[in-house]
């Protein structure tokens, strides 16, 4: 009989890494911005819950994946003490609702989840991590399953719409 896998839970602003059999998951993504990087040839990941698009404020002190560029750093570095190559991996995106449209920038609504999205995305690009897919949405209150043993994630929205990237 085969390893049973492990559902890991990743809460807001952390993150986590793991290896085939396992599973990695966020539940509750509004604006947030759910990273999954997964290299192919190991079949080891990592997911990380993004909550805002720059990092100041003290967030780095509270939270190891509050924003894109800490996130992204975390991840890579579980990845390779799980057996990965961080050259090697790929990424997908989920999330970047807008959740918290009452917060606002000189008088205006404050579009959190897309200044979100589009702070993970150049980090990435920074890194030269290639983004094969993503499921970003002003749709708020979705779920993000990353599969190690295929490095399929799937996305569930609140009305029940899945989309597996």
């Amino acid at each position: 009989m085969g390893t049973r896998p492990e559902v890991i839970r990743v809460p807001a602003a952390t993150f986590a890494a793991g290896r085939d059999p396992d599973r990695l998951r966020i539940g509750g993504l509004g604006s947030c911005v759910g990273i999954a990087l997964y290299d192919p040839v190991a079949r080891v990941g990592g997911l990380a819950h993004v909550l805002v698009p720059d990092g100041g404020g003290g967030v780095e002190e509270r939270w190891p994946a509050a924003s894109p560029e800490q996130a992204v750093a975390a991840l890579l570095q579980a990845i390779a003490s799980n057996g990965g190559e961080p050259g090697r991996c790929v990424a997908k995106l989920a999330g970047g609702g807008q959740a918290f449209e009452h917060l606002t920038a000189a008088g205006r609504p404050r579009p959190v989840g897309p200044q979100t999205a589009a702070a993970v995305r150049a980090e990435l690009s920074r890194r030269g991590i290639p983004l094969v897919a993503e499921a970003l949405s002003p749709e708020a209150g979705r779920s993000m399953e990353l599969d190690l043993a295929s490095g399929t994630v799937t996305v569930r929205g609140t009305g029940g719409t899945i989309q597996v990237l």
